[in-house]
């Protein structure tokens, strides 16, 4: 799954009130105006019409900071037209929106309530329950990039006992890097593969975890140790003993 931006449609005809609206906004830079605009652009984001929505927000952004505008708009209202997207597999639309928005200087992930959240979720387990497991790890590499909290889509072991299975070490590593508890689950990957006999992807994720520390961790320097005698190497296993002894 590839989730470039994605081109919103221009919808002018439905918007034809927008030139005029906005071109007083230049002139009526007040908390009360800001509201207005809040609301209107609401109102669109709710039927779908993200690009209507974006012509607002960077109009109203000339003259006021990011806070003022996400604090005038209605939550409630932007996640309903945006669950709507997600609901109807328009996933590329929402992260092309997400992706300006992030470029008008305004955190995506403050703008929608719990239920784009559970959407969001949801596609992203159902990639991994057919077994695109890049796909799913896009995806959430992706949302990450826009600072939602991802630790809870998935199942770490979900996609770690896929990985296992594709002897794809790479996509394991890349999941975990996205996590708070990465080193935890680095250790967790080099013992699901050396379980399987694969030492070499263990060693690729024991190599990666490498980079994500600043010294020897003990307790993933073990594990390796474990799997290295599990696989019958104990020349490795005694090259990585003497490196922290």
């Amino acid at each position: 799954m590839h989730h470039s931006p994605a081109k919103l449609s221009s919808r002018s005809s439905s918007f034809s009130r927008a030139p005029l609206l906005l071109k007083s906004f230049e002139s009526k830079s007040c908390p009360s105006n800001s509201n207005y605009y809040g609301d209107l652009a609401s109102k669109l984001a709710q039927q779908g019409k993200l690009e209507e929505f974006l012509m607002i927000a960077e109009t109203v952004l000339v003259s006021n900071p990011s806070s003022v505008f996400v604090a005038s708009l209605n939550i409630k209202f932007v996640s309903l037209g945006v669950s709507t997207l997600i609901s109807n597999d328009k996933l590329e639309l929402v992260i092309g929106f997400m992706n300006r928005i992030q470029k008008l200087g305004i955190n995506p992930s403050i703008m929608f309530d719990k239920s784009v959240m559970k959407l969001l979720a949801f596609k992203c387990r159902q990639l991994v329950k057919a077994r695109k497991l890049k796909d799913a790890v896009d995806f959430i590499e992706t949302l990450a990039g826009f600072h939602f909290s991802v630790k809870e889509f998935v199942k770490p072991s979900e996609i770690f006992k896929l990985c296992v299975e594709e002897s794809d070490p790479d996509t394991a590593v890349r999941y975990a890097c996205m996590l708070p508890n990465a080193t935890h689950l680095f250790s967790s990957i080099i013992l699901e593969f050396g379980k399987k006999g694969d030492l070499s992807s263990s060693v690729i994720a024991y190599e990666a975890s490498k980079c994500k520390s600043d010294g020897p961790n003990m307790y993933v320097c073990r594990t390796m140790i474990d799997v290295c005698g599990l696989c019958g190497d104990f020349m490795k296993s005694r090259c990585i003993y003497e490196v922290i002894a």
